[in-house]
């Protein structure tokens, strides 16, 4: 699943917004009409519909921070509007299916190209991270030289990205396919959000985004079934290459019928330093939590080190200082009323700042899921690609049947309810799960509760982005959506980064003397051990089937070391889903933050 319900969110965002612009285009008329030479009344009137902060000092601070200078885009003429929907809907799939399509051939990944457990988390790890640091920015220049343009380049680089990645024998070469299809993949989402916005208006534009939602709702639940029929049937690379003729299609398309918008001018100036401190700031915390465990969490394990302190260390204090040093850069560029990458006033709006953090703390227990179930369910049930997609496809059966609920649900309670119920159910399923993975685990009833999960995420996602932009001020709901979105992208990246990271630790404590009790050499069962978590588990396949060094054992030896070694993965596996669920619990606590529907808003002030 991935992105699903960033792009199901992303979705209802947009929806959202567009009800914010028209609603602000009504209110302009209607002022306009009923008092254009009482200036004084105008201001008080157009005041009245501005959120209410807890000062008046604070209220007019964030309303010049806020404010438009220039008119509201109006929508485009275009002659065929909806193939230009089909052609900006498939181009949004393509991303859909990278983030959903890899997880699930991950394993294959790992033993065709032998790579170790560090390596196999960047290739999840970077694409997202990438397009964490490059949405905003590649939104704002979409704005500035065409967002028809900056699709087809977006699409192009991702396309050649993708022939790469099919091609690669090497992880080097592997992870530098990844991080341009991460460039890419941030420059074709922003672009299609906003050109839908531009090209429908009215009743149309309420259709446009439904169809455009299904789409997207569509391909990611098709993603890991298509990747699990791909590597099953084929080979991992036609994960990759299945995107070059769709992205053919969309490039002959989007020149023939998607019309080259832009947006309203945003300040003056490129927020070039905030890019950088706020993208070197990520990628260092990143690889510190990633790399932590090889290089050493402080002393470094390499005995003949130069540096006192590991490398991971000196990233992960390097990542912390350059973020506070973004943070500090944004207000600096405020208070000269330069364009900023972030509009760090908004986060003084309490539902905004709260909402941000359930969000990006779900995202990091939910992305941390998804990396740990089909390493466990084909490494140590021995479930084939396809197989392990149909066992995550019930995930997206869930959230389905959650969709048709979720709005009957918040009009007879409250969104807020409805998200909080929804974390609960994930919780709780997560919990149940987490405790009861073993080796041997019944795939019934894991599916089972993998639906119910789903369930939960379905009525939480939806719901919890209306709630993060409820208070924004119109001006700003798309700096608003755009910070969520990139929250989101970087709770996936620290998903993976944090939970991968546990899960290795874990898997390493349940094998450790796993096999003392057998007659192995102690040498060679302490290298055995060690394989399981370095290898990702893919070592248990070579020991299930007998292949490589493991063929030189009885096969009633390796019977027994394969029940051992499979039981530490599966409580390896377990315990760092349970990891997955504190982060989702950190999201449900910051949900009991958000104001009530009765509260006037306020600030974290």
């Amino acid at each position: 699943m991935t992105l699903r319900h960033i792009l199901l969110s992303m979705n209802d965002k947009r929806i959202n917004d567009n009800a914010a612009n028209e609603k602000r285009q009504a209110r302009t008329v209607s002022l306009q009409s009923s008092a254009p030479k009482d200036t004084s009344a105008t201001q008080h009137n157009s005041d009245a519909k501005l959120p209410e902060i807890t000062s008046n000092a604070e209220e007019q601070r964030v309303r010049d921070d806020t404010s438009i200078k220039s008119p509201l885009p109006k929508p485009a003429t275009v002659t065929h509007p909806w193939l230009a929907l089909a052609f900006l809907a498939l181009s949004v799939s393509l991303i859909v299916v990278d983030g959903t399509i890899v997880n699930v051939a991950l394993p294959t990944m790992i033993r065709e190209l032998h790579l170790n457990f560090s390596q196999a988390e960047w290739i999840t790890t970077i694409y997202a991270l990438i397009f964490s640091a490059l949405l905003i920015t590649m939104g704002r220049l979409a704005d500035s030289l065409g967002r028809k343009t900056i699709l087809l380049i977006g699409i192009v680089l991702f396309v050649g990205a993708s022939i790469l990645a099919g091609a690669s024998t090497t992880s080097s070469t592997l992870l530098t396919a990844r991080a341009l299809q991460g460039i890419g993949g941030a420059t074709v989402l922003p672009t299609t959000l906003s050109t839908v916005n531009s090209i429908f208006q009215g009743k149309q534009r309420a259709i446009a985004f439904a169809v455009w939602g299904s789409v997207i709702s569509g391909m990611a639940a098709l993603g890991p079934l298509l990747g699990g029929f791909l590597t099953t049937y084929f080979s991992w690379p036609w994960i990759f290459y299945i995107n070059v003729p769709l992205g053919v299609i969309i490039v002959i398309g989007a020149i023939f019928f998607v019309p080259n918008t832009y947006g309203e001018k945003r300040g003056r100036g490129l927020d070039v330093d905030g890019f950088l401190l706020s993208s070197i700031g990520l990628g260092a915390l990143v690889y510190g939590l990633i790399e932590g465990r090889s290089l050493g969490w402080w002393t470094p394990t390499d005995p003949d080190s130069l540096l006192p302190i590991s490398l991971a260390a000196i990233a992960i204090m390097t990542g912390t200082v350059f973020l506070i040093g973004f943070f500090l850069w944004e207000r600096h560029r405020r208070s000269y009323k330069r364009s900023r990458l972030v509009n760090i006033e908004l986060f003084r709006i309490r539902s905004f700042f709260f909402g941000n953090i359930a969000a990006g703390a779900i995202a990091i227990g939910e992305f941390g899921l998804l990396f740990i179930l089909p390493l466990y369910l084909q490494n140590v049930r021995e479930l084939s690609a396809l197989e392990a997609g149909y066992v995550l496809a019930t995930m997206a059966l869930g959230a389905f049947i959650a969709g048709g609920l979720a709005g009957p649900f918040a009009q007879a309670t409250h969104p807020v309810t409805v998200a909080r119920s929804g974390l609960a159910l994930e919780i709780l399923a997560l919990i149940v799960l987490g405790f009861i993975l073993d080796a041997h685990t019944s795939i019934f009833i894991a599916s089972a509760i993998l639906v119910v999960y789903g369930f939960g995420l379905g009525l939480a996602s939806a719901q919890l982005t209306s709630l993060v932009l409820a208070d924004i001020p119109v001006q700003n709901s798309g700096q608003g959506s755009a910070i969520q979105s990139t929250v989101r992208q970087i709770g996936s990246a620290l998903g993976i980064a944090i939970v991968a990271t546990f899960l290795a630790i874990s898997v390493n404590m349940h094998t450790d003397n796993s096999l003392a009790d057998l007659s192995i050499n102690p040498t060679v069962a302490r290298s055995i051990e060690h394989s399981v978590a370095d290898s990702a588990g893919s070592s248990l396949i070579a020991l299930h089937h007998g292949v490589g060094d493991f063929s030189a054992f009885e096969p009633s030896l390796r019977s027994s070391m394969a029940q051992a070694l499979d039981h530490g993965f599966a409580l390896g596996s377990g315990q760092a889903i349970i990891m997955s669920t504190v982060f989702i619990g950190i999201g449900f606590l910051a949900t009991l933050a958000l104001p009530k529907p009765q509260q006037s808003l306020k600030t974290t002030a």
